[in-house]
Protein backbone atom coordinates (compact mmCIF):
# COMPACT_ATOMS: atom_id res chain seq x y z
CA UNK A 1 0.00 0.00 0.00
CA UNK A 2 1.09 3.52 -0.88
CA UNK A 3 1.09 5.64 1.92
CA UNK A 4 2.86 8.73 0.02
CA UNK A 5 0.87 11.61 -0.38
CA UNK A 6 -0.36 13.46 -3.24
CA UNK A 7 -0.39 16.88 -4.18
CA UNK A 8 -3.84 16.61 -4.66
CA UNK A 9 -5.03 16.09 -1.06
CA UNK A 10 -3.46 19.37 0.66
CA UNK A 11 -5.73 21.79 0.89
CA UNK A 12 -5.74 25.33 2.23
CA UNK A 13 -7.79 25.15 5.30
CA UNK A 14 -10.19 28.41 5.01
CA UNK A 15 -13.21 27.15 6.37
CA UNK A 16 -13.96 26.79 9.92
CA UNK A 17 -14.80 23.09 9.71
CA UNK A 18 -11.21 22.40 7.74
CA UNK A 19 -9.69 24.92 10.19
CA UNK A 20 -11.15 22.33 13.39
CA UNK A 21 -10.21 19.42 11.96
CA UNK A 22 -6.50 20.56 12.11
CA UNK A 23 -6.92 21.87 15.85
CA UNK A 24 -5.66 18.29 17.70
CA UNK A 25 -2.54 18.45 15.79
CA UNK A 26 -1.88 22.15 16.91
CA UNK A 27 -3.09 21.45 20.28
CA UNK A 28 -0.18 18.47 20.20
CA UNK A 29 2.55 20.81 19.25
CA UNK A 30 1.43 23.97 21.50
CA UNK A 31 -0.96 22.21 24.42
CA UNK A 32 -1.41 25.96 25.64
CA UNK A 33 -3.53 26.72 22.62
CA UNK A 34 -7.54 27.11 23.19
CA UNK A 35 -9.28 23.95 23.69
CA UNK A 36 -12.67 24.97 23.06
CA UNK A 37 -13.53 25.01 19.31
CA UNK A 38 -15.01 29.27 19.65
CA UNK A 39 -11.79 30.11 21.34
CA UNK A 40 -9.29 27.90 18.82
CA UNK A 41 -11.23 29.58 15.63
CA UNK A 42 -10.82 33.09 16.70
CA UNK A 43 -7.05 32.26 17.52
CA UNK A 44 -6.73 30.93 14.11
CA UNK A 45 -8.29 33.58 12.24
CA UNK A 46 -6.67 36.56 13.93
CA UNK A 47 -3.73 35.17 12.66
CA UNK A 48 -5.46 34.46 9.22
CA UNK A 49 -6.21 38.59 9.45
CA UNK A 50 -2.50 39.19 9.66
CA UNK A 51 -1.29 36.92 6.82
CA UNK A 52 -1.70 32.91 8.23
CA UNK A 53 -2.31 30.48 6.51
CA UNK A 54 -2.75 26.88 7.13
CA UNK A 55 -2.21 24.49 4.88
CA UNK A 56 -3.36 20.78 5.56
CA UNK A 57 -3.00 16.61 4.16
CA UNK A 58 -6.59 15.18 5.60
CA UNK A 59 -6.41 11.08 6.47
CA UNK A 60 -9.31 9.43 7.69
CA UNK A 61 -11.49 12.45 7.69
CA UNK A 62 -9.10 13.98 10.06
CA UNK A 63 -6.30 16.14 9.43
CA UNK A 64 -2.97 13.89 9.13
CA UNK A 65 -0.34 17.06 8.43
CA UNK A 66 -0.01 20.54 8.36
CA UNK A 67 1.70 23.41 7.47
CA UNK A 68 1.32 26.93 9.15
CA UNK A 69 2.90 29.87 6.75
CA UNK A 70 3.09 33.57 5.89
CA UNK A 71 3.89 35.04 2.79
CA UNK A 72 5.89 38.30 3.46
CA UNK A 73 8.36 40.61 2.02
CA UNK A 74 11.69 42.25 2.82
CA UNK A 75 14.36 44.54 1.56
CA UNK A 76 16.86 41.66 2.50
CA UNK A 77 14.94 38.65 0.37
CA UNK A 78 12.09 39.92 -1.61
CA UNK A 79 9.01 37.40 -1.05
CA UNK A 80 9.28 34.52 1.00
CA UNK A 81 7.49 32.27 3.01
CA UNK A 82 8.31 31.65 6.30
CA UNK A 83 6.86 28.24 7.84
CA UNK A 84 5.12 29.29 11.56
CA UNK A 85 4.78 25.21 12.01
CA UNK A 86 5.16 22.11 9.85
CA UNK A 87 3.56 19.09 12.20
CA UNK A 88 2.55 15.44 11.58
CA UNK A 89 -0.29 13.93 14.16
CA UNK A 90 1.67 10.85 15.68
CA UNK A 91 -0.24 8.11 14.18
CA UNK A 92 0.79 9.62 10.19
CA UNK A 93 4.05 10.50 10.98
CA UNK A 94 7.15 8.48 8.57
CA UNK A 95 4.51 8.30 5.91
CA UNK A 96 6.10 11.01 3.27
CA UNK A 97 2.88 13.32 4.76
CA UNK A 98 5.80 16.53 5.48
CA UNK A 99 7.34 15.41 2.84
CA UNK A 100 4.44 16.52 0.08
CA UNK A 101 3.76 19.35 1.99
CA UNK A 102 7.23 20.98 1.27
CA UNK A 103 7.02 19.92 -2.11
CA UNK A 104 3.29 21.53 -2.49
CA UNK A 105 4.68 24.93 -0.69
CA UNK A 106 7.66 25.00 -2.64
CA UNK A 107 5.35 24.73 -5.95
CA UNK A 108 2.81 27.64 -3.66
CA UNK A 109 5.69 29.70 -2.94
CA UNK A 110 6.75 30.21 -7.39
CA UNK A 111 3.16 30.68 -7.98
CA UNK A 112 3.47 33.43 -5.12
CA UNK A 113 6.99 34.23 -6.58
CA UNK A 114 8.78 34.04 -3.43
CA UNK A 115 12.60 33.66 -3.42
CA UNK A 116 12.66 31.78 -0.38
CA UNK A 117 10.86 29.45 2.31
CA UNK A 118 12.42 29.46 5.78
CA UNK A 119 11.90 26.89 8.72
CA UNK A 120 13.24 27.76 12.04
CA UNK A 121 13.26 24.54 14.47
CA UNK A 122 12.68 26.05 17.88
CA UNK A 123 13.44 22.37 19.70
CA UNK A 124 16.66 20.88 18.66
CA UNK A 125 15.84 17.60 17.25
CA UNK A 126 18.77 15.92 15.02
CA UNK A 127 16.21 13.67 12.68
CA UNK A 128 13.97 16.48 11.82
CA UNK A 129 17.61 18.64 10.52
CA UNK A 130 18.73 15.83 8.71
CA UNK A 131 15.45 15.47 7.30
CA UNK A 132 14.80 19.85 6.43
CA UNK A 133 18.51 18.93 4.69
CA UNK A 134 17.44 16.13 3.00
CA UNK A 135 14.86 18.44 1.68
CA UNK A 136 16.83 20.88 0.38
CA UNK A 137 16.95 23.50 3.46
CA UNK A 138 20.13 24.98 4.26
CA UNK A 139 21.44 26.70 7.26
CA UNK A 140 20.86 30.46 6.66
CA UNK A 141 20.84 32.50 9.58
CA UNK A 142 21.14 32.60 13.47
CA UNK A 143 17.83 34.10 15.02
CA UNK A 144 18.51 35.82 18.63
CA UNK A 145 14.97 36.62 20.52
CA UNK A 146 14.11 39.05 23.92
CA UNK A 147 11.77 37.46 25.60
CA UNK A 148 9.55 40.27 27.26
Amino acid sequence: MNTKASVETIQLALSDEAVLRCKHILRELYPHIPQEDDAFLFAIRKLQVEGYNLAYIEKEGIAASLVGFRVGENLAWGKYIFIDELATAKKYRHQGLASAIIDWLVDYAKTKKCSKIFLDFVMVDDRAKAWAKQKGFKEYSTRYAITL
